[in-house]
């Protein structure tokens, strides 16, 4: 592998990263995935992206990580990640997260500002700002509803359609869903959390769980928010749509 800096390491930024990092890149974007699922379900978007550095964030105790203890707090993973990612972040970067992964990407966004590394943006999709945490329907599922869920993610993002790995994901789930009631139950006062840097807040025109209204409350966490609907339901963002994807290289680039 090559440093960033140009010199020559094995897994420099293992197990963190799923991918290897481009030591050329121009822009970096770090990819997190949600409930259940594994870095590599963003496969598609680095076959995709073409101007940005798509760096697929491993969660511990999902596939290359499966060894380690699974997040127990956001924020204090979020504060391990900016730091062992730190080379990385000397060109234009931003997180993204989807769902309940919106609030690592929130917490990574702020710890990486915290630590003097200014991040260009925050994406974050379906999801509630942090003070309404509490209301995300995730929440409100019962087993047979994560059973499906578990089912979606495994077709849907994963690409299988199988029992076995539906239920792996289903048992997944049911210790993220732990972590997230942690977050949610926490304080996550505005005033202390405002960012500074633009976030960006997307919805989706067929998912029903968080519409634009939902995601309104996020303007109270950066003094530059956008909202913005995209066409597709729930699932859509795994596939890397295009509109979504030039949208975030643009971004990074400075065009919009």
């Amino acid at each position: 592998m090559t440093r960033v800096d140009g010199s020559a390491d094995q897994g420099l930024f293992s197990p963190w990263l799923l991918n290897e990092p481009d030591p050329k890149a121009k822009a970096r974007l770090f990819v997190l995935p949600y409930l259940g699922a594994g870095a590599s379900m963003y496969h598609g978007w680095r076959e995709l992206a073409d101007h940005v550095d798509i760096c697929m964030v491993q969660l511990p105790g999902r596939e290359t990580w499966h060894f380690a203890p699974p997040i127990r707090d956001y924020a204090d993973f979020s504060g391990e990640l900016v730091e062992a990612l730190a080379p990385l972040l000397n060109v234009p970067f931003a997180f993204f997260g989807h769902c309940n992964a919106a609030y690592i990407a929130f917490e990574a966004s702020r710890a990486a500002e915290e630590a003097g590394k200014m991040p260009a943006q925050l994406f974050i999709s379906s999801m509630f700002a942090p003070d309404r945490a509490v209301e995300a329907p995730i929440l409100r599922m019962d087993r047979s509803a994560i059973k499906e869920m578990a089912r979606s993610v495994a077709r849907r993002s994963l690409g299988e359609d199988s029992e076995e790995l539906a239920e792996a994901v289903r048992a997944a789930i049911e210790i993220d869903l732990k972590a997230y009631r942690r977050y949610a139950s926490g304080s996550h006062s505005r005033s202390e959390t405002i960012l500074g840097h633009p976030l960006t807040a997307i919805s989706w025109d067929e998912d029903d769980s968080v519409g634009q209204s939902g995601l309104a409350e996020w303007r109270a966490y950066s003094n530059r928010t956008d909202l913005m609907t995209l066409p597709g339901d729930h699932w859509t963002f795994a596939t890397a749509p295009f509109r979504l994807v030039a949208i975030i290289e643009s971004m990074l680039r400075g065009d919009a």
